[in-house]
């Protein structure tokens, strides 16, 4: 194992399949090490808390290893829903009661790099945290992670970054 602290990550968010390299070695024979190179990037999509700010629009990723704040832009943080609804008449300042707070699934358009924040466009408002169900108040929000398919078998394995397994799968509750 290599262990890869927060400020030696570069642009790369956990998960991600890096190229790394071993900076020392511990007396106990630990290496650590830093980030060179981001191959493949693990989450096209993140579950957060929607939060309007006197700077932007953010989302703050549930998944606590994802350590960036996601940035909105103005007019990104409108589902196809709500600009239906808004008919188009909603301004850069417009803030909606139902999206202050929260829960979306938000498409990354913009990765980490060199610094500069992460960012992305709402695609789902999921609800309210308290109003989820589930004892850590999300419900079903960890199954709208993306799946990947296993680049080494070239198959879709059926499971999230987080490892979980659809129900009904071969392996489910392993």
């Amino acid at each position: 194992d290599l262990f890869i602290g927060r400020d030696r990550m570069g642009d790369a968010m956990h998960g991600d399949r890096v190229l790394a390299r071993i900076e020392r070695r511990g007396r106990d024979g630990r290496a650590e090490g830093r980030i060179v190179l981001v191959l493949d990037r693990a989450h096209p999509t993140i579950v957060g808390l929607f939060r309007y700010g006197p700077r932007g629009n953010v989302v703050l990723p549930y998944d606590t290893r994802l350590s960036h704040e996601i940035v909105i832009p103005p007019g990104e943080e409108l589902t196809q829903g709500l600009r239906e609804k808004l008919g188009g008449v909603a301004g850069p300042r417009t803030r909606l009661p139902e999206l202050d707070g929260a829960v979306v699934n938000v498409e990354l358009t913009r990765f980490p790099k060199g610094g500069v924040a992460p960012a992305g466009r709402v695609v789902e408002i999921i609800g309210r945290p308290g109003e989820m169900g589930g004892a850590s108040g999300f419900g079903d929000a960890r199954t709208r992670t993306h799946r990947r398919p296993d680049r080494r078998h070239g198959a879709d394995t059926g499971r999230d970054p987080a490892g979980a397994r659809p129900p009904g799968s071969p392996q489910a509750g392993r």
